[in-house]
């Protein structure tokens, strides 16, 4: 009976350790991944601080485009304006010249326009991106949740 008893105890002793170990084993992975899950969401916020530097030199050209544009659309209009003078003096070479003007700057002001729109769309891009950033930092968080959870239960 004694003998028995002893390995019973053993036995138990083992279990014991075992479990022990396996809570240590848990702990630490839960350790690890919490670790991990913050090390990607730091990476992840670099990149949003990122995207949103960029977003701003973005907007800030196209704010500087819009300004071309209208400095544009105001030669433009002097250029018409010296059209409409030239053309009441009856003066035919300068009134040519005028018009040229007028082709140059409307193809000015369209060149300005395509490049502010372009990089509209570039800002664009990157506010859908930086979304994507949000939803991946989201998902490591949930996962560090789940893996807590997982933790404890053990």
């Amino acid at each position: 009976v004694q003998d028995v008893k002893k390995q019973v105890q053993d036995k138990a002793q083992d279990v014991k350790k075992q479990a022990g170990q396996k809570v240590d084993e848990a702990k630490d992975k839960a350790q690890d991944l919490k670790k991990q899950a913050q090390d990607k969401a730091g990476d992840v916020k670099k990149q949003v601080e990122k995207k949103v530097e960029e977003g701003k030199d973005k907007a800030q050209d196209l704010n500087e485009a819009n300004q071309a544009q209208d400095k544009v659309q105001d030669v433009k209009k002097q250029v018409q304006d010296k059209a409409q003078d030239v053309q009441g003096q009856g003066a035919r070479p300068q009134k040519k010249q005028a018009g040229q003007k007028v082709d140059e700057a409307k193809d000015k002001a369209q060149d300005l326009k395509k490049q502010a729109q372009d990089k509209a769309g570039d800002v664009k891009k990157q506010v859908q991106a930086q979304d994507k950033v949000q939803d991946v930092k989201k998902q490591v968080q949930d996962k560090a949740q789940d893996v807590k959870k997982q933790a404890g239960q053990k």
